[in-house]
């Protein structure tokens, strides 16, 4: 850990503040692409220490009291998690993306084991390599960037599944419409805070590249931190009943309530407070269908690794995918 004291403190704290000035001239500005161009400049400010980050976080005006900070707190108060550090500063700089979208846009999180960064890069760089560009949109799923795109009734309407087969896992993605969900083994916070998956991604990534070549990339990670991945999904507010619906466990439909209040719950869910949103269970929880996703909706990646440990893990993929392309056979 840095010697971290009062004036380094200072220093994030004001580093905070004056991206907020800037942030909100972008906003006023309306350009088209003012919210791309506020990621792009969040993230050149990150703090990689947790501590420093929630200062900039305090400045920026994501973490404005102290009851922002203990509701941060709270939503790993049940996590087994042994670096809540990390995990609080990741849900604060979800909140800060949230704070850029929410004005046109719905934001779901979606938790995931270390190796799920090394799937996304691998499709990242097959897509590379197809002539299939993808910016602010991390794949998280091979399909996620075929231009033909299905329907959301497969699951919304076509009778029972449990999205524990492998074979759904592919289409449907996990996620927290309320942000600060602490729910055990039901929320992106639980999964990213203990660093778990529901879906065996290990499988997906040997499905993609073969058993050999995923045990070599993986036994790369590195191992400087117990917290995982978490995916921030930002979907046009006008297209989320498209790509996502409200669930419960294992990826079933919510019936309980009237289609009609789909959206009034998601809203609700999004102001971040613990509501009653089903008779059988408490938190919100989504399902997205990655097949149905386009790229108007946005997929950003945080991650607990370190500048310096993201570019090395995208140079040995980078460099795997190129081999296995030159090896005929492979």
């Amino acid at each position: 850990m840095l010697n971290i004291g009062p004036h380094e403190l200072e220093l994030a704290f004001k580093k905070g503040v004056a991206l907020k000035e800037q942030i909100e001239q972008l906003r006023q500005s309306k350009e088209p692409d003012w919210q791309e161009k506020a990621m792009q400049m969040i993230r050149q400010s990150r703090f990689e220490e947790p501590i420093l980050e929630k200062q900039r976080l305090k400045g920026a005006g994501v973490i404005k009291t102290a009851e922002d900070e203990e509701k941060i707190i709270q939503a790993f108060q049940t996590s087994a998690s042994l670096d809540t550090e990390k995990a609080e500063s990741m849900l604060a700089q979800a909140l800060e993306m949230k704070q850029i979208f929410e004005e046109t846009h719905y934001v779901f999180t979606h938790g995931q084991t270390h190796s799920g960064y090394f799937l996304s890069l691998v499709y990242k760089a097959e897509a590379k390599l197809a002539g299939k560009m993808t910016k602010h949109f991390k794949l998280v799923r091979p399909h996620s960037i075929l231009e033909e795109h299905e329907s959301i009734d497969k699951y919304v309407k076509g009778g029972y599944f449990f999205d524990h087969d492998l074979s759904v896992r592919r289409d449907l993605l996990s996620c927290s419409g309320n942000l600060y969900c602490d729910a055990i083994g039901e929320s992106a916070n639980s999964f990213m805070s203990c660093n778990q998956s529901m879906c065996t991604l290990d499988e997906l990534l040997v499905a993609q590249i073969g058993q050999a070549t995923a045990d070599q990339l993986t036994s790369t990670i590195p191992k400087t931190t117990s917290t995982g991945n978490l995916y921030v999904v930002c979907i046009p507010k006008e297209k989320w009943t498209e790509v996502a619906y409200r669930c419960h466990p294992g990826g079933m439909p919510c019936t309980c309530k009237t289609e009609s209040d789909a959206t009034t719950l998601l809203q609700r869910a999004q102001e971040g407070t613990k509501t009653l949103d089903c008779e059988k269970f408490q938190g919100a929880q989504y399902r997205i269908d990655l097949r149905s996703l386009k790229l108007d909706s946005k997929i950003y990646a945080l991650t607990p690794f370190t500048k310096t440990e993201r570019r090395h893990m995208k140079a040995i993929v980078d460099q795997t995918i190129h081999q296995r392309r030159e090896t005929p056979g492979v």
